[in-house]
């Protein structure tokens, strides 16, 4: 199963961020600039599409800037993409990372866009695969090999336009290719049946075009438009409640009204019916996850609130409790998710973080540190590591993790804010002062009103 394309709208806000700043770089055309700020994000989030194509366009237009020339063709093997391709089948979202460090160099390199697409496919990212091969494509526009590869692509992942598209380049280059001919005839009828069919799950193009569209919109509805698309959606689900589609559909509109219970309920729904689709598990956990963190905010506010209650002790017990029960029972279902996918290092970094939350420290280390080697949870886990030695007590390993994930960080984002903060606390434990006001000093020139920072660094400066 292909994992869903990331858009623009869908980053969280420190991409967001970084994105909106790459794209004022582009038309500055400060390519180093676009290029390091495109590379942070596909970092964290490597199905961005339209990331990858402007990061591609940046490092060609950089390249042709510094007169570099771009190789289109295998000639001498890269050492360094022929140790990468060990890694695909092991841990292809890693080796997609360090296969972009390797094009960051020639961009347009044959070897390396094959091994991208590679590493896509068993990342089963076929839309970034897919570009790898169009990358190839646009460099060599006669190669007929790529273009029938593209073909193949396209025709294997249910896009059979594209294929014929495909085919009749080939066929502008050479008119007595036989493939070509088939080709173009098998995908024209496929790309014909898949128009007039029934699509999966009993729904038709236009509703299945309705549904992505609403769902592209679905981050700026209010509350009201929210309740009529229910409206709506909820009368298609009594007419077949079997509809994979329509399900997905009514449980992300209770996501959207944070009505957690009804769409814990319908995402749980739409996983039976899906043949045990992973990402839909994935998603009954996350929101069981939102619906006890809202629980307990309101617990911990209320702790807050009323200091002087007569029943704040108990109520205090109470939380510590609830807290431990929760990590206990988040621990279990992390352990038995890896059971069945022990190669995930984001189930490693879930694991890792819910052993921390359970005070189970020691156990969390080793999980932290398989996940670190991941580029998509390498920062997250880095600081979860560097909170792990601290509470151990190991000040000079949590400073060392903490260093490294700041390392990582190119932008002052929520992210490195945090890593520096966290950073700064361990360093004034060990009595490391000039140290420790320098982390808060980065904080503090960019946001003053970032936790204590401003209290903190303001009071270093006041006289006895």
């Amino acid at each position: 199963m292909s994992t869903p394309l990331v858009s623009a709208n869908e980053l969280p806000p420190n991409l967001k961020n970084l994105w909106d700043r790459a794209s004022k770089a582009v038309r500055m055309q400060n390519y180093d600039y676009v290029v390091q700020l495109l590379a942070g994000i596909l970092k964290d989030e490597p199905n961005f599409l339209d990331g990858r194509r402007a990061l591609r366009k940046a490092q060609i237009a950089r390249s042709r800037t510094q007169k570099k020339t771009l190789s289109v063709r295998f000639n001498a093997p890269n050492l360094s993409l022929m140790r990468i391709k060990s890694q695909v089948s092991k841990d292809p979202v890693a080796a997609i990372a360090a296969i972009e460090e390797e094009l960051d160099k020639d961009p347009v390199n044959a070897q390396g866009n094959q091994l991208l697409y590679e590493a896509a496919l068993a990342a089963e990212l076929p839309h970034i695969a897919a570009f790898a091969l169009e990358t190839i494509r646009e460099a060599n526009p006669k190669d007929k090999a790529i273009l029938k590869q593209l073909a193949h692509h396209y025709l294997t992942h249910e896009e059979p336009g594209k294929a014929v598209e495909m085919y009749n380049l080939v066929l502008a280059i050479d008119a007595s290719d036989l493939e070509a001919v088939k080709g173009v005839t098998d995908a024209s009828a496929r790309d014909s049946m898949k128009k007039n069919k029934v699509e999966e799950g009993g729904m038709k193009r236009d509703d299945a075009e309705r549904i992505r569209l609403e769902q592209t919109d679905r981050q700026h509805l209010t509350r009201d438009q929210a309740l009529k698309q229910l409206e709506d959606w909820g009368a298609r689900y009594a007419e077949d409640p079997n509809n994979l589609a329509v399900v997905k559909r009514v449980a992300s509109l209770y996501e959207h009204l944070e009505d957690w219970d009804n769409a814990i309920s319908y995402y749980d729904w739409a996983y039976q019916i899906s043949n045990r689709d992973s990402a839909l598990e994935r998603k009954v956990s996350e929101l069981h996850e939102k619906k006890l963190d809202v629980e307990f905010r309101v617990m911990s506010d209320e702790i807050a609130n009323h200091p002087d209650a007569p029943d704040i002790d108990e109520k205090r017990k109470r939380f510590d409790e609830l807290r431990r029960e929760r990590a206990l029972k988040q621990i279990a279902e992390a352990r038995r998710r890896i059971e069945a996918n022990p190669t995930d290092p984001q189930l490693r970094y879930e694991l890792g973080r819910h052993l921390f939350a359970g005070d189970q420290f020691t156990e969390a280390i080793p999980e932290l540190q398989r996940a670190k080697n991941n580029p998509h949870v390498r920062t997250q886990a880095l600081l979860m590591l560097g909170r792990c030695f601290e509470r151990k007590n190991m000040l000079d390993l949590a400073v060392n993790q903490l260093t490294e994930a700041e390392k990582d960080l190119a932008v002052l984002d929520n992210t490195k804010k945090e890593v520096l903060y966290e950073k700064a606390l361990v360093l004034q434990r060990m009595g490391r002062i000039d140290e420790y006001l320098d982390n808060l000093k980065q904080i503090y020139e960019t946001d003053y009103g970032y936790r204590d920072v401003a209290e903190r660094v303001e009071s270093s400066y006041q006289t006895s």
